[in-house]
């Protein structure tokens, strides 16, 4: 036992074994667990998760009118000018192509906006989810649970302006770990 300090122990060197597999994809640690996260059953889970969130918030979609910010947001849309109480530009732009492509009341295009934003935050999220733990079932899980959690649902029904914000925070961190 006296030498034993700087050789590694037979257990120890399993155990760093099973954690390089791990990191390389192979089996041991968490990358065992549900289907890799790459190719094809990637796509498909984030698609199926942003379509089942999109389904969902379009049944429960708002038809006009709210109160609050989402009645200012709602009433504000349509017009080609900004002002200083429009603090959101982005999403007054966006909004305004949604009115000229959804026919009939502007709120109600405003709130499907919305739902589409969500829509695209879940498949994001489960795309992001999916590639941090390895494993598209976890991934689809993660973006099914923010999809139905009950803040971000009801932000996907009303017009406002959160959803659009976590699709560009979801779109930046998944570009972030495409690049490191």
């Amino acid at each position: 036992e006296a030498g034993m300090g700087l050789q590694r122990r037979p257990r120890q060197r399993r155990a760093l074994a099973a954690l390089r597999g791990a990191r390389r994809g192979g089996r041991g640690g968490r990358a065992g667990h549900g289907v890799r996260a790459t190719g094809a059953a990637a796509v498909a889970a984030c698609a199926g998760a942003a379509a089942v969130a999109f389904l969902c918030y379009y049944a429960t979609l708002l038809p006009g009118l709210d109160l609050g910010d989402s009645a200012s947001f709602q009433t504000g849309v349509g017009s080609l000018t900004l002002t200083p109480r429009q603090a959101y530009p982005l999403y007054y732009g966006l909004g305004n192509l949604f009115v000229w492509l959804h026919p009939g009341e502007p709120a109600r295009a405003l709130n499907f906006a919305s739902a589409v934003y969500g829509a695209v935050a879940v498949g994001l999220a489960t795309r992001l989810a999916s590639r941090l733990v390895e494993s598209v079932l976890a991934g689809a899980a993660a973006g099914l649970f923010l999809a139905f959690s009950y803040s971000f649902c009801s932000q996907a029904t009303t017009a406002e302006v959160y959803t659009l914000h976590l699709v560009i925070v979801g779109a930046s961190l998944l570009a972030l770990v495409s690049w490191a």
